[in-house]
């Protein structure tokens, strides 16, 4: 992709991609999780503006084995046609599934059952939310012994990833955790229980350890979602052992969680709901699942996404957005809270052009014409900084942290990370364009860095396909070349 000293041959393609901003809102996203998504069908439905803008919708696990296949398939095509993304909530390692070194891939097994309805229906996933998979096997349901280490538990977490990653490599993973069950940094959970008054322990050990096992591993985590309702978030619920929780910056917890995350250039996603009014009323629930948004914002708070989620009785009514406290209606609100004009950017609804991010590109760019690698990286990283979806960016930042001649300025975890995340904003299936091929292209390079040769030859043959597609014969006999060194199990260096 690039020779020491000149622009790569990705670099036109970038900047033809880099003023066609997306759509949808973003910086944050903005999803919607219920636990009834086929309510959302049908012509009459009327949740226009809210299909419009909503990043994406999260689907329970359950759903996709419990739902028509009918139904499913009219979901599918819905999401689909208007490009809504899909992320599927599931427990990763199953407490349910044999407790040993087997758990990993039988609950893969048992999840991969499920997924396959959905994709057997028409549709496609970008993310498994997986909901509390260590937690799941260090304290198991109905009194079965549980793992003895966090350790074991990761083990198996990752024999669950690759097996997933091995029958859908465009799968993406999120780390869910029920956040106030858990001490963080030496504090307190919320109840305060335990010898350590930790409940099920310091999470901050915990996703230390997984991050750093996934990233050995090959197996990056593109995000973490936090779990942690509004009456937990400023200490209005009743604490098991605390005597006045409110004394407890809960907030400032889960903004320490989201800095940590931020500083592995993980996305951040937060569930906003409401305990209390999820078991109250559908307008209890709309207003205090508001001042939960409020009281993130306040806090400094800066998630990539807002997961508008329940999973309690109410809301009941799920359309129409014209309804008064329906949840469409909520997610309408929510969307309004944090971009007051959300279509305000053109006559197409799209976002403005990231200016800043496409500055500090274009330095990097500049820089790297002059051979300084190094400070060629840090312009895309303050690049992508400035905009996470920027995707000329993430890709440039991706492509020399898996290719540069210096090891130094090597890391493959990083670079699959960042890859990733440019493929998710560049490559459409129905809409092939050469910049997508050269993300595809990058992204393979990244797998090869990672060792991850397998993922790296199944991504260049995609690059290979989609040059060859738009009649780019120089593109696509570049990204075969590199096609057949990672067939071989090497890495591409330049």
């Amino acid at each position: 992709m690039t020779v020491f000293g000149t622009l790569c041959p990705h670099a036109a393609a970038a900047e033809d991609a880099a003023g066609k901003p997306a759509a949808r809102v973003k910086d944050p996203e903005v999803w919607m999780c219920h636990r009834d998504p086929l309510a959302l069908l049908g012509a009459d439905a009327g949740w226009d503006f809210v299909k419009k803008h909503v990043s994406g919708i999260k689907i329970y696990i359950g759903t996709l084995q419990k739902a028509p296949a009918d139904k499913l398939a009219a979901l599918a095509a819905m999401l689909k046609e208007n490009r809504i993304q899909v992320a599927i909530e599931c427990g990763g390692t199953l407490g349910f599934a044999p407790l040993d070194e087997t758990n990993g891939e039988k609950s893969a097994a048992i999840e991969l059952r499920k997924i396959d309805r959905w994709y057997q229906a028409g549709g496609k996933v970008d993310f498994l939310d997986l909901d509390g998979p260590v937690r799941r096997l260090l304290y198991p349901p109905r009194g079965r012994k549980g793992f003895t280490s966090v350790a074991k538990c990761t083990a198996e977490l990752m024999d669950y990833m690759r097996a997933v990653r091995k029958a859908h490599p465009e799968i993406r993973f999120f780390l869910l955790t029920n956040f106030p069950n858990w001490g963080y940094r030496g504090d307190v959970s919320y109840h305060a229980r335990g010898p350590k008054r930790q409940d099920w322990g310091d999470y901050h050990e915990v996703v230390t350890k997984v991050l750093a096992k996934a990233d050995s591993a090959g197996l990056t985590f593109a995000g973490v979602t936090v779990d942690n309702p509004y009456e937990y978030a400023i200490g209005e619920h009743r604490s098991v052992k605390l005597a006045d929780p409110k004394k407890v910056d809960w907030i400032g917890r889960v903004r320490a969680y989201e800095d940590f995350a931020r500083s592995r250039e993980l996305d951040f996603n937060l569930i906003v709901n409401s305990e209390a009014g999820g078991k109250k009323s559908e307008k209890a629930f709309y207003e205090r699942t508001l001042k939960m948004v409020d009281a993130y914002v306040a806090g400094g708070g800066k998630p990539t996404r807002y997961v508008v989620q329940s999973w309690y009785p109410q809301p009941k009514t799920v359309v129409p957005e014209t309804a008064p406290h329906s949840m469409t209606a909520l997610v309408k609100a929510v969307i309004l809270k944090l971009h007051p004009r959300p279509a305000g950017a053109s006559p197409s609804g799209r976002a403005p052009e990231p200016v800043a991010a496409k500055r500090l590109y274009d330095r990097g760019l500049t820089v790297q014409k002059t051979g300084d690698m190094a400070a060629a990286i840090k312009l895309y990283y303050d690049a992508v900084r400035a905009d996470g979806d920027y995707a000329p960016a993430l890709n440039h930042f991706a492509w020399l942290r898996a290719t540069d001649r210096d090891p130094k300025l090597r890391n493959g975890a990083e670079a699959v990370r960042m890859s990733e995340r440019a493929c998710k904003a560049a490559v459409e299936p129905d809409r092939p364009n050469i910049f997508a091929a050269n993300c595809l292209d990058t992204l393979a390079a990244a797998y090869a860095e990672a060792g991850r040769f397998d993922d790296a030859v199944k991504t260049a043959g995609r690059a290979v396909a989609m040059a060859e597609s738009l009649g780019k014969p120089n593109a696509a006999r570049s990204f075969a070349a590199r096609l057949r060194q990672f067939e071989k199990g090497s890495p591409h260096r330049e």
